[in-house]
Formats: structure tokens, C-alpha cells, sequence
């Protein structure tokens, strides 16, 4: 199918881990960390912090944000 390479958002500051250990651990999966709208209450001043760590520290880290194109509500 021509498909080389995917990106592994994060919806919540729990799957931060996560994502970083799959990106890792496969070498067409990527990173991108961020809060879904529907989680924006665990969002923090730490939240941010914790994201620049991991953009700073895996290099897998290709992208701060989750689009969130939801239309349930």
C-alpha cells in the first residue's frame, strides 16, 4: 500500500509513555504528544513541561498537538 511511516498521537498525558515505548520500539511509527479536547481538564503548566521533555529526549518526537476531529458532540 505504500504506506512508510505513521504517527502515534496521544489523546491523554497517561498514554505518554506509551507512545514513546511503540515509537521506539518500531521504526515507522513517530510520536506526537498532545491533550484531546475531551481530556483538556488534565492539562497544566506540568503537562507542558512534561511534553517538552519528551520532544527534547526521543527523537521519534515529531509533533505538540491532537487535532481532535471529533464530531460526536
Amino acid at each position: 500500500s505504500g504506506i512508510t511511516k505513521i504517527i502515534n498521537p496521544s489523546i491523554s498525558e497517561k498514554n505518554f509513555q506509551k507512545i514513546e515505548a511503540i515509537s521506539k520500539k518500531f521504526s515507522c511509527i513517530y510520536s506526537a504528544y498532545g491533550l484531546h479536547p475531551l481530556n483538556a481538564d488534565e492539562f497544566s503548566k506540568d503537562s507542558l513541561i512534561r511534553i517538552e521533555s519528551y520532544i527534547k529526549y526521543n527523537k521519534k518526537a515529531i509533533a505538540i498537538g491532537e487535532i481532535g476531529l471529533d464530531f460526536k458532540y
